[in-house]
């Protein structure tokens, strides 16, 4: 230990900073909550991850199109004299 502080005797910010500093370095709350940090920390990423990839699926699909058949040729009917019913 270097010091020993009153927290009476500290001013708002070294309130807040003594408050603030067990927490950011993960020393408060045990193993449920050091896990509960982790869980959180690899969610943004993940999220933009999963994100990108339904993107690019979404875009590979609109730039190879399924192509529709064309109408179907036919031959022409030699003209007999009789018409089509």
């Amino acid at each position: 230990m270097l010091e020993v502080r009153r927290p009476e005797e500290l001013s708002l910010g070294g309130k807040l900073d003594a408050l603030a500093f067990p927490l950011h370095q993960g020393h408060w709350g045990g193993l449920p909550v050091k896990l509960l940090y982790v869980l959180s920390g690899l969610g943004t990423p993940m999220l933009s991850l999963t994100g990108m990839l339904l993107w690019l699926r979404r875009t590979r699909r609109r730039a190879h199109p399924v192509r529709q058949p064309g109408p179907v040729a036919t031959r022409p009917v030699p003209a007999t004299g009789t018409q089509k019913v």
